[in-house]
């Protein structure tokens, strides 16, 4: 590309991101103002999100609020969660439960993989995927009886109003280059962050930066308080469900491959558990695997003679066959909140003012 090429293209892409910007800013007043109008359902509901684009962690956040709130006692009873999705990549339209809590009703292409992957590893969750929240928690409220709603990647979801907005910044990318999109990475301006009511800065274990960024964080919002989360191991599972110690990894040669929003953390936490990452397929998030890929993912393990193949549970769910002659793992991991017992007060104890939106 010539210089002035890419002086052009930078320009129309600064042009798009102010307009975006314009439009989000807009957006976002007209609700805080109640000129566009903000729906209420009967239960508690806790919204979980980022303003970047992937990558900060959502649906481990999801998954551990959500069996949190399944443990948590309030007056005596529990509560009766359900999970709200627009399941991005799902080709299934309107109103869908992926599960039910018992069972899963849809495939993974239907669904798209991350419900289908909250709906797989939940038990006792119902799991609904419909682009209008709103009605997707009705329709929860009256099949399933559910009274307190997780909505996933729902900071922007700004027609329903939310008792607690959970903002995730990812620590090793938390900004980009601290432009809106399509010139970088912000879904929204950074003063957005004032209407988070809790903010968890995820991945710090792989960031040197924390400091830096929580200081940035209470620049836009003075009162949310921060918390810290991260990954730990629990094990390896594969296609067929036989699960194996996490331990089974150290001296192993991997070949590793995962199409994420953000693969840092991914090989991370593989060589943080003693494996020698020898080689890595990356492919765009939300990828969808054909056979033709598996096979030649397969062929290139055996080229390297690497001693396992390892992907992420988001990934596995995707491979459109079983019958593999070679095993393929998945890393299965679960979110830990550092001062835990304060976090599930925060969430499940105390009414919060809704983050602006109320």
């Amino acid at each position: 590309m010539r210089e002035e090429d890419g002086g052009i293209v930078s320009f129309i892409l600064y042009i798009l991101s102010v307009l975006y910007g314009l439009i989000q800013r807009t957006r976002a007043f007209l609700y805080e103002r109640g000129m566009l109008r903000v729906e209420r359902v009967g239960s508690r509901v806790i919204s979980v999100g980022n303003i970047t684009t992937g990558g900060t962690g959502k649906t481990p956040a999801v998954m551990s609020i959500a069996e949190a709130a399944k443990r948590f006692t309030v007056h005596g009873s529990r509560f009766k969660v359900a999970i709200l999705t627009r399941g991005y990549r799902g080709k299934a339209k309107g109103i869908n439960p992926v599960s039910d809590g018992s069972k899963i009703l849809l495939g993974c292409r239907d669904a798209g993989d991350e419900p289908y992957l909250m709906a797989k590893k939940l038990s006792g969750i119902p799991v609904i995927k419909g682009n209008d929240r709103c009605l997707s928690a009705k329709f929860a409220e009256e099949r399933f009886g559910s009274d307190l709603f997780i909505l996933d990647d729902g900071f922007q979801h700004l027609k329903l109003h939310r008792d607690i907005n959970i903002l995730l910044v990812d620590a090793t990318d938390p900004f980009g280059n601290g432009h809106i999109l399509p010139r970088g990475i912000l879904r929204e301006p950074l003063e957005s962050m004032r209407r988070a009511d809790i903010v968890v800065l995820t991945k710090t274990d792989l960031s040197k930066r924390n400091t830096e960024i929580m200081n940035k964080i209470k620049r836009y919002n003075t009162t949310a308080p921060i918390f810290v989360g991260n990954y730990r191991s629990l094990g390896l599972v594969d296609m067929k469900g036989n699960i194996i110690e996490v331990n089974r990894l150290k001296g192993k040669s991997l070949l590793i491959f995962s199409g994420l929003a953000n693969h840092s953390s991914f090989r991370f936490i593989l060589e943080r558990e003693g494996a020698k990452v020898s080689g890595e397929l990356i492919y765009p998030d939300h990828f969808d695997y054909s056979k033709k890929d598996i096979d030649e993912i397969v062929k290139k393990a055996g080229d390297m003679g690497t001693d396992m193949i390892v992907t992420t549970e988001k990934d596995i769910v995707k491979i459109p066959y079983s019958d593999l002659e070679t095993q393929i793992w998945a890393l299965s991991i679960e979110f830990i909140i550092e001062d835990g017992e304060r976090w599930e007060s925060l969430l499940f104890s105390k009414k919060q003012s809704g983050g602006g939106n109320n």
